[in-house]
């Protein structure tokens, strides 16, 4: 298909949506322009081990005992 014929499709298409949808379709342009600023979606990062060291700042002494909501099911 040519681009030619996918713009007067997607004005065609434009002329049969209804009026509410329009501000939608707006904001899914926006979308799109802003995305194609952007370039390629970036591969995330590998995940490095110990990286969150610094984020637990202290847990319970008792932090793998069993809780008392489940000793009936402890049986």
């Amino acid at each position: 298909m040519s681009i030619n014929t996918q713009r007067l499709s997607l004005y065609q298409a434009i002329e049969t949506l209804p009026d509410s949808l329009l501000s939608e379709l707006i904001k899914f342009i926006e979308f799109l322009r802003f995305k194609t600023q952007l370039g390629e979606t970036p591969h995330p990062q590998p995940r490095q081990p110990g990286s969150a060291k610094h984020l637990i700042i202290s847990m319970s002494a008792d932090f793998d005992e069993p809780l008392a909501d489940f000793a009936e099911y402890m049986i």
